[in-house]
C-alpha cells in the first residue's frame, strides 16, 4: 500500500475511534465533555455577542464536523484508489458514511443513551458535506486539464 493511502486509512481509523469512542460514553460523561468545551469557548461566544447556556447546538455542530471530516477522508481514499473512475466511487463513500452514522447511534443505545434517527441524518449530512468539499478541493488541485 502506498504511504499516502496508508496515512488516509490511519486517519479514517482514528476518526472512527474518536466518533465511536464518544458514543460509548454514558450520558453524564458525554454531557460533561460538552459542557467543559462550552465553558472554554464561552468567553469567545460572549465577545461575539452570542448568548448560549445550552450545549445542545455544540453537540450537533461537533457531530456534523466530525462526520464531515470522515466524509472527506473517505473521499480522499476513493481518489487515491486508482482502479476505476473516482466519480463512480463517490456513492460508496456516502453509503459507508451512512453506515458509520447508523452504527454510531446504535452504539449509543448500549451506553444508556437513546439513539435518534435525526442524529443519523445530521451525521450523514455532515459526511456528504465533507465528501462534496473534498471532491471540489481535489478538482481545484488537479486543475481543469486533468479533470477527475
Amino acid at each position: 500500500m502506498k504511504p499516502e493511502k496508508f496515512l488516509v486509512v490511519v486517519l479514517i481509523l482514528l476518526t472512527l475511534a474518536f466518533i465511536w469512542g464518544n458514543s460509548m460514553l454514558d450520558g453524564n460523561a458525554s454531557e460533561g465533555l460538552s459542557r467543559g468545551l462550552l465553558d472554554h469557548i464561552k468567553p469567545l461566544l460572549d465577545a461575539l455577542g452570542i448568548e448560549s447556556d445550552s450545549d445542545k447546538w455544540l453537540r450537533k455542530l461537533a457531530h456534523f464536523c466530525e462526520f464531515a471530516l470522515l466524509g472527506a477522508e473517505f473521499c480522499m481514499y476513493a481518489f487515491l484508489e486508482k482502479s476505476d473512475s473516482f466519480k463512480k466511487r463517490l456513492p460508496l463513500c456516502a453509503v459507508l458514511a451512512f453506515a458509520v452514522a447508523a452504527i454510531d447511534e446504535t452504539i449509543q443505545r448500549f451506553s444508556g443513551r437513546f439513539p435518534h434517527i435525526l442524529d443519523v441524518l445530521l451525521d450523514f449530512s455532515g459526511s456528504l458535506f465533507g465528501i462534496i468539499c473534498m471532491y471540489f478541493l481535489l478538482q481545484l488541485w488537479m486543475g481543469k486539464k486533468n479533470k477527475i
